[in-house]
C-alpha cells in the first residue's frame, strides 16, 4: 500500500469513527440510529475517495474512440497580419478538411482550455494573452481523447520538457501542426525611467528592443514620449531573432511634478503584429521639499549611521549638515572641497524645503530658524540636549542631562513601534548615555523603557507626541548609534527602530498629502485585478471612483484588509484617474491616475521545437488499449453522494431529527 493510500485508509476509518460517536453520542437515541451512522460514514468516504482522486482505469470500448480532437492555439500571436493574404486560421481550416469524414471535436486553449462547437471556428478571434498547451493536454485525455491532433504557431508558455512529459503520461496520440509563417516584427519587452545617481537634475530611460523577420538594411525607429509630447527619437539597428536589445537614452528633466505619465513606439515598416509596438510607465518627479534634511549642532557618531537608515527606508534623497559654528556646517552629501562647507542660508534653505526634519543635539542655543521649524514641522524627529526647550515641544523634563549607562527593559509598551520592534532581544543591546529625564509623568506614548545601571526607575528615551500642530518623535537619550557599531542583531534593532518611527512620522503625512490609498503600480495589464494598498487604513472601508477621461466608469465600496490592501476587478486599456475617500467623514484618502495597456509579449515567446516530441503509442494501441481518468472526471460519484445525502435527510425526518 501507499503511503497516500494509507493516509486515505486512516481518514476513512477516522470518519467511521466520527459517525458512530456522533449518532451515539451527540444525538438522540432512535432505533435506526445505526443505519443513519453507516450512511454518514458512507457519505464521508466518498467525499474523501473524490479529494483523494484516484485514477480509474476505462476502455475505450463505447467512449467514441474514433473521434479526433483537435486542438486549436487561441492566443493573440495565432491573429492573421495585415499583410497576409491566408492567414493562420485559413490554413487550419484548410488542413481540417480531410478529417470531415471523422467527427472531430475543437478544444479551443490559451489562458485556459474551453471547448467550441466545429461550425465556430471561423468566428474564432485569437485573444487569448497568454498559450498554455499543458492543461488542454490534460483536459483531452480526462475526456478519453484518443488522438489529438494540435494547430498552434509554436509559441507556447510551457517548458518543453512539461509538454513532453504530459505526452509520455497520457495514452493520446498527438500530433503537432506548424500553421505559423514567416512574418515581420518588433517589440518592446521592457520600459522603465530612472534618474541619474550622479545628477539629481538628469533622468534616462532604458529600452528592451526584439524584433524578428527583419532585413539587414532595416531600421527600428525608437520614439518616447512625456504625456503626449515627443521627447526623444533614435534609430537603431535590426535585433537578432531571439535577442534582446537594451537602448539607453537621456531625457530632458520633467517640468511638472507628480507622476508623470512616459510612453515608448517602435516602429518599423510592415509590422505584422503591433499589440507589441508601445508600452507605457509612470516615472514619479520628487519636488526639492521631498527630501529628509538632518542639522546636528552637537556632531558625533549618531549623524552618521541615522541618515543612512532613513533614507533606505522611506526611498527618500536625504542630505545632512554638521554644525562647525559661525554659521558654517560640513555638508554630508559634499565630495569636492569646494561642496563640503556649505553656509547658513543654504542650510536654512534646505529645512524649509524638506519633508521629514532631523535635528539632532537641539538646545536653547541652536539657532531661531531652527526652533521655528521644529514648532512647524509636520514630521519631525528630534534630539533633545537640554530642558528649556522641551515644553514648548509638549514634555516636561528636567533641565540637564544624567550621564551613566541605562539598559533598556526587555519589554515592548504598546506603541506603533511595538510591530517593528517585536521579537528583537534587547538585553544584548548596549547601554544608552546622557539622558534627559522626564520631570513629570508624560501623556505621550513612551515605546521604550529603561533604567539607570539597569536599577532604579524607569525612564523614556523616546517620546512620540501627536498633535495637531504635527507629528514629533523627541529623543531624550544619546549613544543609540553603539547599537548599529556592534553589528549583528543589535544593528537590526537600530534599523527597526528608526524605520519605525519614520513609519509613524509618514503616516501623519502621507494622510495630510492624500496619498493613503494608491494602486501598488501604475501600470497593468487589461483586464488582470488591480492591486491596491491603504496606508494605516486596515479594516476601514472606503469608496472608490475610477474614472476614465473624465467620465465615471465604476464607483464600488471596499474594506481594506488587516494587511492594508484590497483588489479591485481588471478594465479594459486606457487612461485612469481614480478618487478614493472615508466611506463615514467622506474625507479624501487618495486620489492619482494609473494606465491599463493592452501590451502583448506573444511574439517575444520564441517558437519551441514541439515536432521533436512524440507520442511513443501508435494510434491504433490507443484506440484499442485502455487508459485512465481521474475520478472527478466520472458523473456516477456525485450521483451516488446526492443520494446518500438524500437517504440520510429521509432516515433524519423519520426518526424525528433535524
Amino acid at each position: 500500500m501507499t503511503l497516500s493510500g494509507a493516509i486515505l485508509t486512516g481518514l476513512v476509518i477516522c470518519a467511521g469513527l466520527f459517525s458512530f460517536w456522533v449518532y451515539s453520542r451527540r444525538e438522540l437515541p432512535i432505533p435506526a440510529w445505526r443505519w443513519l451512522a453507516g450512511l454518514r460514514f458512507l457519505i464521508l468516504s466518498v467525499v474523501l475517495i473524490l479529494i483523494w482522486d484516484p485514477l480509474i482505469p476505462v476502455s475505450r470500448t463505447g467512449i467514441d474512440s474514433q473521434t479526433s480532437w483537435i486542438l486549436v492555439d487561441g492566443s493573440l500571436s495565432m491573429k492573421s497580419s495585415s499583410q497576409s493574404q491566408n492567414g493562420p486560421l485559413d490554413k487550419i481550416i484548410e488542413k481540417l478538411e480531410d478529417l470531415r469524414e471523422t467527427p472531430s471535436r475543437i478544444l479551443l486553449f490559451g489562458e485556459r482550455p474551453r471547448f467550441i462547437p466545429m461550425d465556430s471556428l471561423e468566428l474564432v478571434q485569437f485573444n487569448e494573452g497568454s498559450s498554455k498547451l499543458g492543461p488542454a493536454l490534460i483536459r483531452a485525455a480526462e475526456v478519453g481523447a484518443s488522438e489529438a491532433i494540435i494547430f498552434s504557431d509554436f509559441r507556447i508558455d510551457d517548458d518543453l520538457e512539461d509538454i513532453r512529459s504530459y505526452i509520455e503520461d497520457s495514452p493520446v496520440d498527438v500530433r503537432f501542426e506548424r500553421v505559423d509563417s514567416k512574418r515581420r516584427n518588433v517589440g518592446v519587452r521592457d520600459f522603465s525611467i530612472s534618474r541619474n545617481i550622479r545628477s539629481d537634475e538628469s533622468i534616462f530611460a532604458e529600452v528592451s528592443v526584439f524584433s524578428e523577420g527583419l532585413g539587414e538594411r532595416d531600421k527600428i525607429k525608437v520614439q518616447i514620449f512625456q504625456e503626449e509630447t515627443s521627447v526623444a527619437v533614435e534609430e537603431m539597428e535590426a535585433v537578432s531573432e531571439g535577442r534582446l536589445s537594451n537602448l539607453i537614452i537621456d531625457l530632458p528633466e520633467p517640468k511638472n511634478p507628480g507622476w508623470i505619465k512616459y510612453r515608448v513606439e517602435v516602429e518599423i515598416l510592415a509590422d505584422d503584429f503591433e499589440l507589441d509596438n508601445q508600452k507605457y510607465t509612470f516615472f514619479e518627479t520628487i519636488p526639492e521639499d521631498k527630501g529628509i534634511v538632518l542639522v546636528s549642532f552637537e556632531p558625533d557618531w549618531e549623524p552618521r549611521f541615522l541618515l543612512p537608515v532613513l533614507s533606505q527606508a522611506s526611498g527618500l534623497s536625504a542630505e545632512g549638515f554638521l554644525a562647525l559654528g559661525e554659521g558654517q556646517y560640513l555638508s554630508m552629501k559634499g565630495t569636492e572641497p569646494d561642496e563640503a562647507i556649505a553656509e547658513e542660508y543654504r542650510v536654512r534653505e534646505a529645512v524649509e524645503r524638506s519633508r521629514f526634519l532631523v535635528v539632532h543635539g537641539f538646545s536653547a542655543n541652536s539657532p531661531e530658524w531652527v526652533h521655528a521649524a521644529v514648532q512647524m514641522g509636520q514630521a519631525t524627529l528630534v534630539f533633545l540636549r537640554d530642558g528649556t526647550v522641551a515644553n514648548d515641544l509638549g514634555i516636561s523634563t528636567q533641565e540637564r542631562v544624567l550621564d551613566g549607562e541605562w539598559y533598556l527593559e526587555n519589554r515592548l509598551k504598546p506603541s506603533p513601534l511595538a510591530a517593528s520592534l517585536s521579537g528583537g532581544d534587547f538585553s544584548f543591546l548596549p547601554p544608552l548615555s546622557a539622558v534627559l529625564p522626564l520631570s513629570v509623568p508624560s501623556s505621550h506614548l513612551g515605546p521604550l523603557e529603561f533604567r539607570r545601571d539597569g536599577i532604579g526607575q524607569t525612564q523614556s528615551p523616546l517620546v512620540l507626541v501627536n498633535s495637531d500642530e504635527g507629528r514629533k518623535a523627541l529623543v531624550l537619550a544619546s549613544g543609540f548609534w553603539r547599537w548599529f557599531s556592534k553589528g549583528g542583531s543589535s544593528r537590526e534593532i537600530y534599523r527597526r527602530l528608526w524605520a519605525g518611527v519614520l513609519g509613524w512620522l509618514m503616516a501623519s503625512e502621507i494622510l495630510e498629502n492624500r496619498n493613503a490609498v494608491e494602486p501598488d503600480l501604475r501600470v497593468w495589464r487589461e483586464n488582470v485585478t488591480i492591486e491596491w494598498t491603504g496606508f494605516g487604513l486596515a479594516g476601514s472601508t472606503i469608496n472608490l471612483a475610477v474614472s476614465e477621461d473624465e467620465t465615471a466608469t465604476r464607483e464600488l465600496t471596499v474594506v481594506v484588509d488587516d494587511g492594508g490592501r484590497f483588489v479591485t476587478d481588471g478594465l479594459p486599456s486606457g487612461d485612469y484617474t481614480y478618487q478614493a475617500s472615508d466611506f463615514k467623514t467622506r474625507d479624501v484618502l487618495g486620489t492619482g491616475r494609473f494606465r491599463i495597456e493592452n501590451h502583448s509579449l506573444e511574439w517575444f515567446q520564441q517558437p519551441k521545437d514541439l515536432e521533436s516530441v512524440k507520442s511513443e503509442l501508435s494510434f491504433s494501441a490507443a484506440n484499442i488499449g485502455n487508459f485512465s481518468r481521474s475520478l472527478h472526471t466520472f458523473i456516477s460519484p456525485y450521483l451516488l453522494l446526492m443520494f446518500l445525502l438524500s437517504l440520510e435527510w429521509i432516515g433524519r425526518r423519520q426518526g424525528g431529527l433535524r
